[in-house]
């Protein structure tokens, strides 16, 4: 069984979910999936993350 992306935190927008960074076209075809295609989206999800996700030390002083 593949872990399910999906966070409850469902905010679509016109290229993905805010919660989950899925595509439209991810979360309605998600169930039919094979479970190769499913861990290359979960592998895409990650790059989405550190991508469209801030650093949160990015804001931190230097000293």
């Amino acid at each position: 069984m593949t872990k399910h992306p999906c966070v409850n935190r469902c905010t679509p927008s016109s290229k993905a979910c805010k919660g989950c960074l899925r595509t439209a076209t991810e979360i309605r075809d998600w169930d039919t999936y094979t479970v190769e295609e499913k861990l290359k989206i979960l592998e895409d999800l990650e790059v989405r993350k550190r991508r469209y996700v801030p650093d949160p030390t990015a804001c931190s002083e230097v000293e």
